[in-house]
């Protein structure tokens, strides 16, 4: 398995579809799993196959009730940390 690497010799390749690289679409890859935003409240995750390891391709959405700036994850703690959109509040000035 190790010499295949060398050589770049792939078992099978796999094409994952994602938004336009242009857009300010935001995307991570962490322990074999991609996620990418599909739009402001919604994340959308891929385990990457492996062969080799005997792991299949899943797929996933999350959907959230607030705007989503941009997150992090750390799937080998089954971890997902998302930061909420700010709103931007009025202050009122008295001179």
């Amino acid at each position: 398995c190790e010499q295949r690497w060398w050589r770049l010799d792939w078992a099978e390749t796999q094409f994952i579809v994602t938004a336009d690289p242009s857009s300010d679409g935001h995307w991570r890859l962490q322990d074999s799993v991609y996620a990418n935003f599909e739009d402001e409240r919604k994340l959308r995750f891929i385990q990457l196959p492996s062969i080799s390891r005997g792991i299949e391709r899943k797929e996933w959405t999350l959907d959230f009730d607030f705007a989503v700036r941009d997150f992090v994850m750390d799937p080998s703690q089954d971890l997902l940390v998302a930061l909420m959109d700010h709103i931007t509040f009025a202050l009122p000035l008295h001179s």
